[in-house]
């Protein structure tokens, strides 16, 4: 009887699907760590797509298009382009705590390959296992 349980359908997707989760949390543990930066100087900033978390008190706010001028650190919300003068937020530097760079983008294409590596897995397990 149990090997007839080793040979159900149910515990073939049970098998393929815990493989999944091992992949799924293997590739979100790829995604790089955020890493605290230092305040550049006056006229400098970051490049263009690099998201930066500003922290002031206990809230971050994350930008893109991050530059420094004079007294203000000035960025764009990352569902704008980084060009867009009119979604441009300014923030005083004496209010910021912090900053650290983050890379949701690269986090959320992991993520989104998940389904794809699990379908792959659903198709080989079932390629090896047709015969029986």
């Amino acid at each position: 009887m149990a090997s007839d349980l080793a040979r159900s359908p149910l515990h073939k997707w049970a098998q393929v699907l815990s493989g999944g989760l091992t992949l799924a949390v293997m590739l979100s543990a790829c995604a790089p760590p955020p890493q605290q930066v230092p305040i550049p100087a006056e006229n400098g900033g970051f490049k263009p797509r690099q998201e930066i978390e500003i922290w002031r008190g206990s809230k971050a706010t994350t930008l893109h298009g991050v530059q420094v001028r004079s007294d203000s650190l000035m960025g764009v919300p990352l569902w704008r382009p980084p060009e867009c003068d009119s979604c441009r937020v300014v923030m005083p530097l004496r209010e910021i705590d912090s900053l650290r760079t983050v890379s949701t983008e690269r986090s959320w294409m992991l993520l989104a390959s998940v389904p794809f590596v699990a379908l792959g897995v659903v198709a080989a397990t079932w390629a090896l296992t047709e015969g029986d």
